[in-house]
């Protein structure tokens, strides 16, 4: 079992008034109808042109919404949500001093759900039953590691606003809702859903070194673009690393080393 503490990495927004659901519903890629009081879902907020600008859970309490998003994304979002909810009884708040602990529990499969179980606005306590295969004493490293192994990407400052929801994986992990109705970017972003052919993927990988990868390196090989970082992170002399990647250089000897 590990106790992460994740204060430094991650705010929590409040969200409240009397169209809140409704804003809200409008504004995200996921059912929030599909969300019961106290439970955790994943949400992304995206641009008209259906890029990812971050990827954060929610869960609700009566009329407020709550946030866990990254830390240096929060203000951003906030400002962003704000300038569309000029004409809605809507009401943001980036809450203050929260102490934020993740448990994460030894289990057998691999899976992204997350619980509450307790919350106040001084703490937040979530806990994750997943597999996790390596041990690391660093929170943060931790965490975007197990991300990587469970095909879920990380989203900072040099990559959000850079991929679209079927380019880093949301739909396989039920962060995208095809029948809730719109959102900003849903019709760029159902389109390639139902007509569109992507030549390229997330994928990730545990290379068997250090490599020097930063979230946003664009990779080029043979003098043209075949893939971005998304995210990378070391630890035990190992690079977990995810990417949008050309599927034609999946199974080739650019990366050396375990694909999930």
């Amino acid at each position: 079992m590990n106790i992460l503490n994740l204060s430094t990495y991650f705010r929590v927004v409040e969200i409240s008034g009397d169209q809140a659901e409704v804003f809200l519903q409008s504004q995200l890629t996921n059912d929030l109808r599909q969300l019961a009081v106290g439970q955790w879902q994943w949400q992304a907020y995206c641009t008209r042109d259906g890029l990812v600008q971050s990827i954060f859970g929610l869960w609700r309490s009566d009329h407020h919404y709550y946030f866990l998003l990254a830390a240096d994304l929060a203000e951003k979002l906030c400002d962003l949500l704000q300038k569309y909810a000029r004409f809605s009884k809507v009401t943001f708040r980036l809450l203050q001093d929260v102490h934020i602990a993740l448990t994460v529990k030894e289990a057998s499969e691999k899976n992204i759900h997350w619980q509450i179980t307790a919350f106040d606005e001084s703490q937040l306590q979530l806990a994750w039953h997943t597999a996790i295969d390596f041990a690391c004493t660093d929170a943060f490293t931790l965490l975007r590691a197990l991300f990587v192994q469970h095909e879920f990407p990380w989203l900072c400052q040099a990559t959000s606003g850079c991929f679209r929801p079927h380019e880093i994986n949301l739909p396989n992990l039920q962060i995208v809702s095809f029948k809730k109705g719109c959102f900003p970017g849903q019709e760029i972003i159902a389109r390639m859903h139902y007509r569109g052919k992507l030549k390229q993927g997330f994928y990730t990988f545990q290379l068997a070194d250090v490599k020097a990868f930063v979230p946003g390196q664009v990779i080029v090989k043979e003098q043209k673009q075949v893939g971005v970082i998304v995210d990378a992170v070391c630890a035990q002399q190992q690079t977990f690393v995810s990417m949008v990647l050309q599927h034609e250089w999946r199974n080739t000897a650019l990366f050396s080393g375990k694909m999930f």
